[in-house]
C-alpha cells in the first residue's frame, strides 16, 4: 500500500487539523508524486491511497489519477472532504479515472456542526452533493471518517446515524 500524501493545501480550515499551520509549505510537485508511484509499483505495490491536505484541489489531480492507472495500480482510494466532487463533471472524471473507493471526512451530522468544525460555511452541503454525484456516476464503495473533538463528541450517536442514513457502513472515528 502506498499512502500518497500530496501536500498541505486544503479548501477547509478545520481547527483540529494537525497540518493547519503548514498551509504555507509547498505541495509536492507532480514529478515527485509520480516518482513515488513509480517506486511503489516497482516494489509490487498495487493499492494506492491518495490523501492531503485536499488532493482534489490540485490542478494535476486528474492527470495523477491517469498516471496511477497507467502504472497499473489495481485499487485507487481517495480520502477527501468531498467539496470538489460537488461539481458533477469533476466527480464524473474522478470516477472515470479509476477511483474505486472514496473516504468522505464527515465531522458532524448537521450543516451547523460540520461547517463549524471545518470552519467552512456550506461545506456540509457541498460534501453531500459530492457524495451524491459520485454515486450517480456508479461509484458504490463509499466510506467515512470523523475526527472526534470536544465539539462533536456528545453527538457521536447522531453522527453515526447520519453515516447510516447516507448508506456509509464503514467509518473510522479518529480521536485527536
Amino acid at each position: 500500500k502506498l499512502v500518497l500524501f500530496t501536500g498541505f493545501s486544503c479548501n477547509a480550515y478545520c481547527p483540529f487539523c494537525i497540518d493547519l499551520n503548514k498551509r504555507d509549505v509547498p505541495d509536492k510537485s507532480t514529478l515527485q508524486l509520480v516518482r513515488e508511484m513509480v517506486q511503489a509499483r516497482d516494489k509490487g505495490v498495487e493499492y494506492l491511497e491518495i490523501i492531503g491536505g485536499e488532493a482534489t484541489m490540485r490542478r494535476d489531480f486528474l492527470p495523477l489519477l491517469k498516471a496511477a492507472n497507467t502504472l497499473g495500480f489495481k485499487e485507487i482510494i481517495l480520502v477527501t472532504n468531498g467539496m470538489m466532487l460537488s461539481y458533477p463533471e469533476f466527480a464524473r472524471q474522478t470516477v472515470a479515472a479509476g477511483v474505486r473507493d472514496i473516504v468522505f471526512s464527515i465531522h458532524g451530522h448537521t450543516d451547523a456542526l460540520h461547517d463549524a468544525l471545518t470552519a467552512t460555511p456550506g461545506s456540509f452541503k457541498l460534501l453531500l452533493k459530492g457524495l451524491g454525484n459520485v454515486r450517480a456516476c456508479g461509484l458504490k464503495r463509499t466510506f467515512g471518517n470523523c475526527t472526534v473533538t470536544k465539539r462533536n463528541m456528545e453527538f457521536l450517536p447522531d453522527i453515526a446515524r447520519k453515516f447510516l442514513e447516507l448508506g456509509i457502513r464503514h467509518v473510522e472515528f479518529i480521536f485527536v
